[in-house]
Protein backbone atom coordinates (compact mmCIF):
# COMPACT_ATOMS: atom_id res chain seq x y z
CA UNK A 1 0.00 0.00 0.00
CA UNK A 2 1.21 3.42 -0.89
CA UNK A 3 2.44 5.83 1.85
CA UNK A 4 1.87 8.84 0.04
CA UNK A 5 -1.48 7.78 -0.35
CA UNK A 6 -2.57 7.03 2.89
CA UNK A 7 -0.94 10.62 3.86
CA UNK A 8 -3.39 12.25 1.72
CA UNK A 9 -6.44 10.51 2.59
CA UNK A 10 -6.06 11.45 6.36
CA UNK A 11 -5.29 15.08 4.91
CA UNK A 12 -8.82 14.78 3.46
CA UNK A 13 -10.37 13.30 6.64
CA UNK A 14 -8.84 16.13 8.54
CA UNK A 15 -9.42 18.93 6.26
CA UNK A 16 -12.46 17.88 4.10
CA UNK A 17 -11.98 19.41 0.88
CA UNK A 18 -9.75 18.41 -1.64
CA UNK A 19 -8.86 21.93 -2.69
CA UNK A 20 -7.20 22.23 0.91
CA UNK A 21 -5.17 19.08 0.95
CA UNK A 22 -4.35 19.91 -3.07
CA UNK A 23 -2.53 23.51 -1.61
CA UNK A 24 -1.19 22.27 1.52
CA UNK A 25 0.55 19.00 -0.39
CA UNK A 26 1.56 21.07 -3.14
CA UNK A 27 -0.18 18.41 -5.77
CA UNK A 28 -3.49 19.42 -8.21
CA UNK A 29 -7.11 18.39 -6.70
CA UNK A 30 -7.39 15.92 -9.59
CA UNK A 31 -4.27 14.06 -7.74
CA UNK A 32 -6.02 13.80 -4.94
CA UNK A 33 -9.25 12.37 -6.22
CA UNK A 34 -7.30 9.93 -7.98
CA UNK A 35 -5.33 8.66 -4.96
CA UNK A 36 -8.78 8.68 -2.79
CA UNK A 37 -10.18 6.54 -5.33
CA UNK A 38 -7.34 4.16 -5.87
CA UNK A 39 -7.36 3.39 -2.12
CA UNK A 40 -11.14 2.70 -2.05
CA UNK A 41 -10.18 0.46 -4.78
CA UNK A 42 -7.67 -1.24 -3.27
CA UNK A 43 -9.53 -1.55 -0.05
CA UNK A 44 -13.20 -2.37 -2.29
CA UNK A 45 -15.34 -0.21 0.64
CA UNK A 46 -16.54 3.55 0.13
CA UNK A 47 -14.57 5.92 2.17
CA UNK A 48 -16.52 9.37 1.76
CA UNK A 49 -19.71 10.54 0.75
CA UNK A 50 -19.07 13.63 -1.82
CA UNK A 51 -21.25 16.50 -1.11
CA UNK A 52 -20.61 20.42 -2.53
CA UNK A 53 -16.63 19.76 -2.94
CA UNK A 54 -17.04 18.83 0.41
CA UNK A 55 -15.56 14.98 1.97
CA UNK A 56 -17.59 13.66 4.11
CA UNK A 57 -16.25 10.09 5.92
CA UNK A 58 -18.49 7.07 5.63
CA UNK A 59 -18.50 4.52 8.70
CA UNK A 60 -16.11 2.17 7.09
CA UNK A 61 -13.79 5.44 6.00
CA UNK A 62 -13.66 6.28 9.50
CA UNK A 63 -12.53 2.94 11.11
CA UNK A 64 -9.70 2.90 8.54
CA UNK A 65 -8.98 6.40 9.04
CA UNK A 66 -7.63 5.66 12.97
CA UNK A 67 -5.69 2.62 10.94
CA UNK A 68 -4.63 5.04 8.44
CA UNK A 69 -3.12 7.11 11.31
CA UNK A 70 -1.53 4.16 12.87
CA UNK A 71 0.34 3.23 9.86
CA UNK A 72 1.64 6.78 9.08
CA UNK A 73 2.51 7.09 12.89
CA UNK A 74 4.48 3.40 12.50
CA UNK A 75 6.30 5.06 9.01
CA UNK A 76 7.46 8.34 10.76
CA UNK A 77 8.67 6.81 14.03
CA UNK A 78 10.29 4.04 11.98
CA UNK A 79 12.21 6.68 10.03
CA UNK A 80 13.32 8.84 13.08
CA UNK A 81 14.77 5.84 14.81
CA UNK A 82 16.54 4.81 11.10
CA UNK A 83 17.45 8.99 11.35
CA UNK A 84 18.73 8.59 15.06
CA UNK A 85 20.43 5.08 14.21
CA UNK A 86 22.42 6.58 11.58
CA UNK A 87 23.28 9.50 13.37
CA UNK A 88 24.24 7.55 16.56
CA UNK A 89 22.24 9.51 19.06
CA UNK A 90 19.54 7.02 19.83
CA UNK A 91 19.06 2.90 19.68
CA UNK A 92 20.83 0.03 21.27
CA UNK A 93 24.21 -1.47 21.87
CA UNK A 94 24.78 -4.91 22.93
CA UNK A 95 27.91 -5.93 24.49
CA UNK A 96 29.63 -8.90 25.55
CA UNK A 97 32.61 -9.11 27.83
CA UNK A 98 34.78 -11.42 29.28
CA UNK A 99 35.71 -12.14 33.09
CA UNK A 100 39.12 -9.75 33.21
CA UNK A 101 37.33 -7.28 30.89
CA UNK A 102 34.32 -6.96 32.67
CA UNK A 103 36.62 -5.95 35.83
CA UNK A 104 39.34 -3.54 34.40
CA UNK A 105 37.20 -1.44 31.48
CA UNK A 106 33.27 -1.87 31.74
CA UNK A 107 33.10 0.46 35.07
CA UNK A 108 34.80 3.04 32.53
CA UNK A 109 32.66 2.03 29.54
CA UNK A 110 29.48 2.43 31.20
CA UNK A 111 30.12 5.75 32.74
CA UNK A 112 31.52 7.16 29.53
CA UNK A 113 29.01 5.84 27.21
CA UNK A 114 25.87 6.81 29.27
CA UNK A 115 27.23 10.27 29.48
CA UNK A 116 28.21 10.95 25.80
CA UNK A 117 24.88 8.96 24.65
CA UNK A 118 22.24 8.86 27.23
CA UNK A 119 19.77 8.57 24.43
CA UNK A 120 21.05 4.86 23.81
CA UNK A 121 20.63 1.76 25.73
CA UNK A 122 24.07 -0.39 26.44
CA UNK A 123 23.36 -4.04 27.27
CA UNK A 124 25.48 -5.85 28.27
CA UNK A 125 26.85 -9.26 29.06
CA UNK A 126 29.52 -10.71 31.23
CA UNK A 127 31.05 -14.20 30.62
CA UNK A 128 33.70 -16.58 29.42
CA UNK A 129 35.60 -15.64 26.24
CA UNK A 130 34.15 -18.86 24.24
CA UNK A 131 30.66 -17.53 25.48
CA UNK A 132 30.58 -14.18 24.19
CA UNK A 133 32.32 -15.27 20.59
CA UNK A 134 28.87 -17.86 20.43
CA UNK A 135 26.85 -15.13 20.93
CA UNK A 136 28.46 -12.69 18.80
CA UNK A 137 28.33 -15.40 16.17
CA UNK A 138 24.83 -15.71 15.89
CA UNK A 139 23.95 -11.89 16.37
CA UNK A 140 22.69 -11.65 19.62
CA UNK A 141 25.64 -9.27 20.55
CA UNK A 142 26.99 -6.43 18.37
CA UNK A 143 30.54 -5.90 19.93
CA UNK A 144 33.25 -8.00 22.87
CA UNK A 145 35.82 -7.54 24.56
CA UNK A 146 38.18 -10.27 25.07
CA UNK A 147 41.81 -10.29 26.77
CA UNK A 148 44.08 -13.53 25.90
CA UNK A 149 43.91 -15.97 22.90
CA UNK A 150 40.67 -16.53 21.23
CA UNK A 151 40.64 -19.08 19.09
CA UNK A 152 39.54 -17.18 16.69
CA UNK A 153 35.96 -17.96 14.95
CA UNK A 154 35.86 -18.00 11.54
CA UNK A 155 33.03 -15.65 11.34
CA UNK A 156 34.08 -13.10 13.55
CA UNK A 157 36.93 -10.46 12.97
CA UNK A 158 39.38 -9.84 15.85
CA UNK A 159 40.67 -5.91 16.20
CA UNK A 160 43.76 -5.50 18.25
CA UNK A 161 42.80 -2.35 21.37
CA UNK A 162 46.11 -2.80 23.32
CA UNK A 163 47.69 -5.30 25.60
CA UNK A 164 47.87 -6.62 29.05
CA UNK A 165 50.91 -8.11 30.87
CA UNK A 166 50.97 -10.56 34.09
CA UNK A 167 52.65 -9.99 37.00
CA UNK A 168 54.04 -11.47 39.48
CA UNK A 169 52.57 -10.62 42.67
CA UNK A 170 53.03 -10.95 46.32
CA UNK A 171 52.75 -9.89 49.99
CA UNK A 172 55.24 -7.11 51.13
CA UNK A 173 56.56 -10.13 53.87
CA UNK A 174 56.58 -12.43 51.55
CA UNK A 175 60.63 -14.04 51.22
CA UNK A 176 60.38 -13.31 47.60
CA UNK A 177 60.69 -9.11 48.38
CA UNK A 178 64.08 -10.18 49.52
CA UNK A 179 65.55 -12.50 46.78
CA UNK A 180 67.63 -10.55 44.01
CA UNK A 181 66.77 -13.85 41.26
CA UNK A 182 63.64 -15.28 40.82
CA UNK A 183 63.96 -18.83 38.59
CA UNK A 184 60.88 -20.72 37.78
CA UNK A 185 61.87 -23.41 40.23
CA UNK A 186 61.28 -20.71 42.92
CA UNK A 187 57.84 -20.55 41.35
CA UNK A 188 57.03 -23.65 41.22
CA UNK A 189 57.50 -24.01 44.35
CA UNK A 190 55.30 -21.64 46.01
CA UNK A 191 51.19 -22.09 46.64
CA UNK A 192 50.24 -20.02 43.48
CA UNK A 193 46.72 -18.96 43.63
CA UNK A 194 43.95 -18.84 40.56
CA UNK A 195 41.04 -17.35 40.00
CA UNK A 196 38.27 -20.63 39.84
CA UNK A 197 37.31 -20.02 36.68
CA UNK A 198 38.95 -20.90 32.99
CA UNK A 199 40.82 -18.10 31.86
CA UNK A 200 43.52 -17.06 29.45
CA UNK A 201 45.98 -16.21 32.69
CA UNK A 202 46.16 -20.10 33.33
CA UNK A 203 46.82 -21.49 29.76
CA UNK A 204 49.44 -18.57 29.54
CA UNK A 205 50.89 -19.77 32.74
CA UNK A 206 50.66 -23.22 32.13
CA UNK A 207 52.98 -22.58 28.35
CA UNK A 208 55.13 -20.07 29.93
CA UNK A 209 56.22 -22.50 33.03
CA UNK A 210 56.41 -25.80 30.83
CA UNK A 211 54.47 -27.04 33.67
CA UNK A 212 50.95 -28.37 33.92
CA UNK A 213 48.67 -26.28 36.57
CA UNK A 214 46.57 -28.94 37.61
CA UNK A 215 50.05 -30.04 38.90
CA UNK A 216 51.09 -27.09 40.87
CA UNK A 217 50.19 -26.47 44.72
CA UNK A 218 47.28 -24.02 43.85
CA UNK A 219 43.87 -22.87 45.34
CA UNK A 220 41.39 -21.67 43.65
CA UNK A 221 39.23 -18.44 44.42
CA UNK A 222 35.84 -16.62 43.22
CA UNK A 223 37.63 -13.06 42.56
CA UNK A 224 40.76 -11.04 41.97
CA UNK A 225 39.62 -9.07 45.37
CA UNK A 226 40.09 -12.52 47.33
CA UNK A 227 43.32 -13.19 46.28
CA UNK A 228 44.49 -9.87 46.89
CA UNK A 229 43.21 -9.87 50.22
CA UNK A 230 45.35 -13.44 50.47
CA UNK A 231 48.34 -12.34 49.31
CA UNK A 232 48.78 -9.85 51.93
CA UNK A 233 49.56 -12.14 54.21
CA UNK A 234 53.01 -13.47 52.24
CA UNK A 235 52.60 -16.98 52.09
CA UNK A 236 51.20 -16.89 48.25
CA UNK A 237 52.02 -15.51 44.89
CA UNK A 238 49.82 -15.10 41.53
CA UNK A 239 49.91 -13.44 38.48
CA UNK A 240 47.99 -11.13 37.98
CA UNK A 241 47.03 -8.21 35.53
CA UNK A 242 48.70 -5.33 35.99
CA UNK A 243 45.73 -3.09 35.50
CA UNK A 244 44.09 -5.08 38.10
CA UNK A 245 46.73 -4.79 41.41
CA UNK A 246 47.96 -0.98 40.38
CA UNK A 247 46.42 0.57 43.48
CA UNK A 248 47.72 -2.08 45.71
CA UNK A 249 51.12 -1.72 44.21
CA UNK A 250 50.89 2.01 44.63
CA UNK A 251 50.01 2.11 48.34
CA UNK A 252 52.76 -0.82 48.73
CA UNK A 253 50.59 -3.12 49.89
CA UNK A 254 51.58 -5.68 47.63
CA UNK A 255 54.98 -6.31 45.90
CA UNK A 256 55.56 -7.30 42.15
CA UNK A 257 58.18 -7.82 40.06
CA UNK A 258 58.14 -6.80 36.20
CA UNK A 259 59.63 -10.21 34.68
CA UNK A 260 61.72 -9.67 31.47
CA UNK A 261 59.76 -12.68 29.49
CA UNK A 262 57.23 -11.23 26.87
CA UNK A 263 55.32 -14.73 27.14
CA UNK A 264 53.32 -13.25 30.15
CA UNK A 265 51.72 -10.53 28.02
CA UNK A 266 47.99 -11.09 26.81
CA UNK A 267 46.50 -9.24 23.66
CA UNK A 268 42.99 -6.79 24.46
CA UNK A 269 40.59 -7.63 21.47
CA UNK A 270 37.35 -6.24 20.00
CA UNK A 271 35.61 -8.99 18.07
CA UNK A 272 32.41 -8.42 15.86
CA UNK A 273 30.76 -10.51 13.16
CA UNK A 274 32.11 -10.35 9.47
CA UNK A 275 28.31 -9.31 8.56
CA UNK A 276 27.81 -6.91 11.10
CA UNK A 277 27.48 -2.86 9.71
CA UNK A 278 29.63 -0.56 11.28
CA UNK A 279 26.32 2.04 11.94
CA UNK A 280 27.15 5.75 13.90
CA UNK A 281 26.09 3.79 17.27
CA UNK A 282 29.14 1.26 16.91
CA UNK A 283 31.24 3.85 15.46
CA UNK A 284 30.86 6.39 18.09
CA UNK A 285 31.11 3.19 20.93
CA UNK A 286 34.54 2.52 18.70
CA UNK A 287 36.18 5.48 19.40
CA UNK A 288 34.97 5.96 22.87
CA UNK A 289 36.87 2.64 23.64
CA UNK A 290 39.74 3.96 21.74
CA UNK A 291 40.29 6.56 24.64
CA UNK A 292 39.41 3.91 27.67
CA UNK A 293 41.53 0.90 26.53
CA UNK A 294 44.84 1.45 25.85
CA UNK A 295 48.67 -0.18 25.99
CA UNK A 296 48.78 -0.43 29.90
CA UNK A 297 51.08 2.56 31.49
CA UNK A 298 52.34 2.19 34.66
CA UNK A 299 53.04 4.67 37.27
CA UNK A 300 56.24 6.22 37.34
CA UNK A 301 56.56 5.03 41.54
CA UNK A 302 56.38 1.40 39.56
CA UNK A 303 58.14 1.87 36.43
CA UNK A 304 61.31 1.98 38.63
CA UNK A 305 60.52 -1.27 39.70
CA UNK A 306 63.79 -3.51 38.98
CA UNK A 307 63.07 -6.12 36.41
CA UNK A 308 64.01 -9.57 37.28
CA UNK A 309 64.95 -12.56 34.57
CA UNK A 310 64.18 -15.98 34.55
Amino acid sequence: MNYFKLHVFCKLCERKKGATVAKELDITPSTVSFHIQSLEKELGIQLFYRKAGHFILTKQGEVVYRYAQRIINLQEELMYFAKTSQQGTRGLFRLGVSGLANQIFLPEIIHQFSTLYPQIRLSVVSDTSPEIEKLIASFQLDYGILIGSPKKHPDLVYEKLGTDQLKLVFGINHPFTKKTVITKADILNQTLLFHEKQSSSKSILEQWLDYPIKELNGIELDSVTSMKKVLEYGQTVAFISELLVQEELTSQTLASRKLADLGLTRTIYLVKNKSFFDDAISLNFKELLGNIVVTPQLPPSIKTEETIDI
